[in-house]
């Protein structure tokens, strides 16, 4: 299935926010609120909202940090995206293998894993200014920003 028509997508929970900038450091607490927007990630997710699909961030850090999470977003005007929190260190693969997501974003090459052995069909890892933490995973992308699905498929309509 093309990127542009995908029906649920599961992102990274630092989608839309500049993990380089010196505000987004350390990840955790309300530290998220000053952070810089990623442009086109923004618009990426927009763009997949408006075109009715389910947008899904699967986060995981504790619940505190969680809270700050869902409050950036709403901040952004993405209430609809879907926030699930797996605590701490905890993994992906259950909900990734439960939603069945078409599209999977993570920075983490360990997620990425769990979302291949999950059978998710397309599966990116976001560079988020680090090298994920673990050996790459074949077949699986590196992309700058999820924005970059979009600025490859500039030639198609999302919807």
């Amino acid at each position: 299935m093309p990127w542009h028509r995908c029906r649920r997508v599961c992102v990274p929970d630092a989608f839309c926010r500049r993990p380089d900038h010196p505000v987004c450091r350390p990840n955790r607490g309300d530290v998220w609120k000053g952070c810089p927007v990623i442009p086109d990630a923004l618009e990426a997710v927009n763009a997949w909202l408006e075109a009715d699909h389910e947008v899904f961030v699967i986060s995981a850090v504790d619940v505190e940090a969680r809270k700050a999470r869902q409050r950036a977003l709403d901040k952004l005007g993405l209430r609809q995206v879907r926030l699930m929190g797996v605590g701490f260190g905890g993994s992906k693969f259950d909900p990734l293998r439960i939603l069945k997501p078409e599209i999977f974003a993570d920075d983490l090459w360990a997620h990425c894993r769990e979302a291949v052995d999950a059978g998710v069909p397309r599966v990116v890892r976001i560079r988020a200014n680090h090298d994920g933490g673990g050996d790459p995973v074949p077949g699986v992308p590196v992309l700058e920003s999820i924005g970059e699905i979009f600025v490859k498929q500039r030639s198609y309509r999302v919807g």
